[in-house]
């Protein structure tokens, strides 16, 4: 399975109306429901500015909220 692109990630996040923000609050609810990541946290994983374990969880559950 291919995992998509950073641009194909935002332009979901279009075509769905969803902000870092409130993408921040989805994944947190998946992932750690009791603190919502920041703007600046979703925007690093959304752009590959992050590596790691936890980004590769957020990435994944990114995609699944997305439907991509």
């Amino acid at each position: 399975m291919r995992l998509p692109t950073s641009q194909q990630i935002q332009i979901a996040m279009l075509s769905k109306h969803l902000t870092y923000k409130k993408l921040g609050e989805l994944v947190a609810k998946e992932i750690r429901p009791e603190k919502p990541f920041s703007v600046a946290q979703m925007r690093h994983v959304v752009l590959g500015q992050t590596t790691g374990e936890a980004a590769n969880k957020q990435w994944r559950t990114i995609c699944e909220i997305l439907g991509i």
